[in-house]
This record gives structure tokens, sequence and C-alpha cells, in this order.
């Protein structure tokens, strides 16, 4: 299934998967235009102050040929991504990532990267490695913890401030978070389409217009979601076996499209780079700063912050949510956060008798070997469809 014609020729969908198969369109159009870039690692780092700080932001992707920094200066534990990333912030090479990053404590790789990296400038000031901050949330839903976040992202926004050169002020953050505000209504307008009972989207389709906010100007982005909103309810039913996906952040289509050509339609996922950015919206009725703590903090909970309890909940409410037939489990290697909420995300599947399957320690970049087609095999047999593979 993967991206379908009806989404290629959708000029809007055509411009966002543009964006979203080269990031590096982004950065070179700000470049141009004398505007400063924030990459952003870990996915607590705020879009909204950015933008009311006058900047950009983009997201630096694991990519490229290799990492002969990672393979120097980190340890083997390290997951592939982690090294990729590593390199690609500390190579010089202004088209991965630019001259200023920020890390969000979201996950543990986010945290220890940054801690790397900004021992690697201070040690070694001659390397091309860029300005750095650290978004130091404390992630907990109980309310207690509201007051230290909102001083960590009064914390960021001086540092943007620096940056920049200009203040954040209350108004032009006002106005940051009101542009969310319409990405927010015209994405869950189309992630409506997705989860119908016959979708008309598929998880490829899903992902490009979810991770495409994150690699290109936000106004024409909003634009762009505002137009497709309009557009997919017109579009063919994406017809498949609808699967859950859980497990590592997906930031390419490299996954995704090996299991929608297998005959599934993913409907809908737990990583970081699905849906969860999009699933609160932000409050007008707070002060500006208590509402992104609220908007952050109040999402579903993640594999590397949520307690088993919380996930477990979290995914067979997901699972009813969106009508999948089966839950498909992946993780990367040295990524093992989200399995330690297996054995009870299995035991609550069963008792509801919905099928999986969990393909663990797997290769980055993937690898769709024959025991990975042979798993989805497996789970399309118990799901009762058809395997396409």
């Amino acid at each position: 299934m993967g991206i379908r014609t009806c989404a290629r020729e959708n000029a809007a969908f055509a411009e966002l998967l543009k964006h979203y198969e080269d990031p590096s369109i982004h950065l070179r159009e700000c470049r141009a235009a004398g505007v400063r870039v924030v990459g952003k690692i870990g996915y607590g780092v705020c879009d909204e102050l950015i933008l009311a700080a006058g900047m950009e932001s983009a997201a630096v992707r694991p990519g490229g040929a290799g990492h002969p920094l990672a393979d120097e200066y980190l340890e083997y534990a390290f997951t592939e991504k982690g090294k990729y990333l590593f390199d690609a912030v500390a190579g010089g090479d202004r088209d991965r990532c630019p001259e200023l990053v920020a890390f969000s404590d979201s996950e543990d790789l986010a945290n220890r990267l940054y801690y790397y990296l900004r021992e690697l400038k201070r040690s070694e000031p001659g390397r091309p490695v860029p300005e750095l901050t650290l978004v130091d949330w404390l992630f907990s839903r109980h309310m207690t913890y509201q007051g230290w976040n909102e001083k960590a992202l009064r914390r960021f926004a001086g540092r943007l401030e620096s940056w920049s050169g200009q203040p954040v002020t209350d108004e032009a953050l006002t106005e940051a978070i009101a542009l969310y505000g319409r990405q927010y209504r015209a994405v869950s307008a189309i992630l409506s389409q997705r989860t119908a009972k016959a979708p008309r989207l598929t998880g490829c389709e899903a992902l490009v217009v979810l991770g495409a906010k994150d690699c290109m100007d936000k106004r024409r982005y909003a634009e762009l979601v505002e137009k497709l909103a309009l557009d997919v309810p017109s579009w063919p039913e994406a017809g498949g076996v609808k699967l859950f996906f859980s497990g590592s952040v997906q930031q390419d289509l490299g996954v995704y499209e090996p299991v929608e050509a297998a005959g599934f339609v993913i409907c809908g996922e737990d990583h970081d780079a699905g849906t969860r950015a999009f699933e609160r919206p932000i409050r007008t009725d707070l002060e500006p700063y208590a509402a992104l703590v609220d908007s952050y903090m109040l999402r579903s909970p993640s594999a590397a912050k949520g307690l088993v309890k919380e996930r477990t909940q979290a995914l067979t409410e997901s699972v009813e949510h969106t009508g999948a037939a089966c839950v498909l489990f992946y993780n990367d290697a040295y990524d093992e956060a989200a399995s330690w909420d297996h054995p009870s995300q299995r035991a609550a599947l069963t008792a509801q008798g919905i099928p999986y399957a969990e393909c663990v320690k797997r290769a980055y970049p993937p690898v769709t070997d024959g025991g990975f087609r042979e798993t989805l095999q497996l789970l399309k047999n118990r799901a009762g469809g058809e395997y396409h593979g």
C-alpha cells in the first residue's frame, strides 16, 4: 500500500512529501532567507518557543553514509540511530544539522547525546559542534511538577533569546500557539480519515503528514495541511488489515513501507514521531507557559517515560480507538525501553483476543529480511488476512 497515486498527485501532499524526504531543503531555504534554525533532538523541544523567538526549527535525523565520529567517541551500547545522530551534529554538515541544536530529555538517547556532544565541544573546540542547549523537563503527569517545567521552558526561552537576539514575548508566544492550533485542527481532521472504519489514509501517508512539520516552514505547513484536510475524505479506501504499530521511533518510511506492502494498513502508533505530537491541543485559557506544559506533559505516555501500567492502558485504548485488528511490536537494537512494557501489554491484548507479533533487536537502517517477512506473514494469518509479501 504505502504512498498511493492519489496522494502523490495531490499538490499539498506532494509538497509535504518533498520536504519529508529531503529535510535539507528547509535548512537551505532558511539560510538563503537569513532565518536561523534550531535543530531538535528529542520530542520535548517546543516549536512554539522557537517561532516566538523569530527562528525556525528542524528535526535532526539519523542517516548518512556512516558514523566514524561515533565509532571513535561513543561506547558500543549506543543505538545505531544515536550514532548517526552524533555524526550529524558533530560532523559540520549544515545541510544535515543547523548551527544551533536543542535537546530534550524526553528520552535517554537525547539526554546522553547532549552531554557527550557538550563535552566534545568543550574538550575539542576546533570541531564544528553547534551551539547546544537542553530542555530540562521533568517528565511526570503529576501537577506538582508544573512549576519546575514552566521554569525549564522559561530557561529555554532565555537561551533562544540569546541565539536570536530578540525577546520571547507573551504576544509572540500566543501567536505561535495559535498557529499550532491551526495545525492541530487540520491534522486531526486528516488523521480521523486514518482511524475511520473505511480508512482513507495509509500509515505511510500519515507519517509523511506528521513528520513534514519538522522539515519545513511552520506557516507553510499549516496552509498545506488545511488544504489536505479538505481533500483526503475523497481519496479511495486504503484497504488492508488494520495494524497498530508500537515501539521504536520511525522518522522515515523504511519500516512502514514493507509492513504495508504485506497487506496491512497502519492505523496508529505510539512512538514519538507519530500521532503523539497532535494528541492534545495547546489550551488558550491558560497562561502560555502553563499551556505548553499542559500540552506536552499530558500526551499519552511515551515508551521512555511512561509507567508500565500507563503504557498498557494507553495501548489497549489506542487499539480500540483505531479499530486495529492486530499489533506489531518493533524495537531497534539497544532501544529496550518499549520492550519493558511488552509482558503486561501482551497479557492485556491476549485477554482481549487481539493478535500481536514482536520484532525486537532490529538493525538500523532497517533490514526487511526473511525473518521479518515471516513475522508479518504469521501476524497476518493470526489476524485473518491474506499475506502479500
